[in-house]
C-alpha cells in the first residue's frame, strides 16, 4: 500500500509537468482564467444559491424586437435585441461575450438569452443553461446595456434556482414559443407562469410567442414569434 501511494506521489526521475514558456505565460493563464466565462463571475453579486444576481429594469418597454443572429444585418437599432432562438444560434456569445459587445450596445436594449431548460435534460444541465442565462445578464448590466430579464424554468425542481436572486417588482421577459403542440409542456408552462409571477411580481412583462389563455395581459406587451409568422405565410 505503501509503495503505492509513494509511485503515485513521486514520479520517476526525469519526468516533470510541462509549463508554458515565459512569452506564452500571459495568453495561457488568460485562457485558463477564462473558462467557463469565470472572469465575468462576481462572488460578491450572488443570490443564496450563487446565481448571479439581476439588478431591476423600470425603462421604457420595447417597441421592436431583432433576433440575434439578424442583428448585424438589421437596418435600424430602434429595438431590443432577443435570443429566442435555437441555442446553437447564439453560443458564439457564450464563448466570446467581449467580441460582441458593441453589437449589443448599439440596439436600445436586450432580452437576456435564452439558454434553453428542456424538461428532458438532467437537473445539473439545467442549472447549467439558467446559470449561463444569468452571468451573461449581469454582465451586460454591468457594462451599462438597457437589459431585460428572460425568466425561464423547466420542471417543478427548477423554481428555486430559476428565480432566486431575479428582482421582485421589475419587468421581465417570457417566452412561450415551441410549446403548443405539447399538452406537457404547456402545463409545465402555466405552471412556471404562475409561479414567476408569485415570486417575482412583475410590473410589466415582454411576452414574446402566442397569447396563452389565462395569463395576465394587463401587464403584458406581446411580439409574435417572427419564424411562425413566416411558416403562416408560407415562407
Amino acid at each position: 500500500m505503501s509503495n503505492t501511494i509513494n509511485y503515485l506521489l513521486f514520479p520517476e526521475p526525469g519526468v516533470r509537468e510541462v509549463r508554458p514558456r515565459a512569452r506564452e505565460m500571459s495568453r495561457h493563464f488568460k485562457k485558463k482564467a477564462t473558462i467557463g466565462n469565470l472572469h465575468l463571475f462576481n462572488p460578491s453579486a450572488v443570490s443564496l444559491l450563487e446565481m448571479p444576481t439581476i439588478e431591476p429594469f423600470t425603462g421604457k418597454l420595447p417597441r421592436f424586437l431583432v433576433p440575434f443572429h439578424l442583428a448585424r444585418s438589421s437596418a435600424s437599432h430602434q429595438a431590443f435585441i432577443h435570443f429566442f432562438i435555437d441555442d446553437y444560434s447564439f453560443e458564439c456569445l457564450w464563448n466570446n461575450p467581449e467580441r460582441y459587445l458593441s453589437l449589443l450596445m448599439s440596439f436600445e436594449g436586450v432580452i437576456g438569452t435564452d439558454f434553453s431548460q428542456l424538461g428532458n435534460m438532467p437537473f445539473p444541465q439545467r442549472v447549467w443553461n439558467c446559470y449561463r442565462n444569468r452571468l451573461l445578464g449581469q454582465w451586460m448590466q454591468h457594462n451599462g446595456i438597457n437589459y431585460i430579464h428572460n425568466v425561464t424554468w423547466s420542471l417543478p425542481d427548477s423554481y428555486d434556482y430559476s428565480f432566486d436572486g431575479l428582482p421582485i417588482g421589475s419587468t421581465i421577459a417570457i417566452n412561450c414559443a415551441g410549446i403548443a403542440g405539447s399538452p406537457s409542456s404547456k402545463y409545465l408552462w402555466y405552471k412556471g407562469y404562475e409561479e414567476a409571477l408569485s415570486r417575482l411580481k412583475p410590473s410589466a412583462i415582454v411576452r414574446y410567442g402566442t397569447k396563452m389563455p389565462g395569463e395576465n395581459e394587463a401587464i403584458s406587451v406581446y411580439f409574435q414569434n417572427e419564424r411562425l409568422t413566416l411558416l403562416r405565410n408560407g415562407r
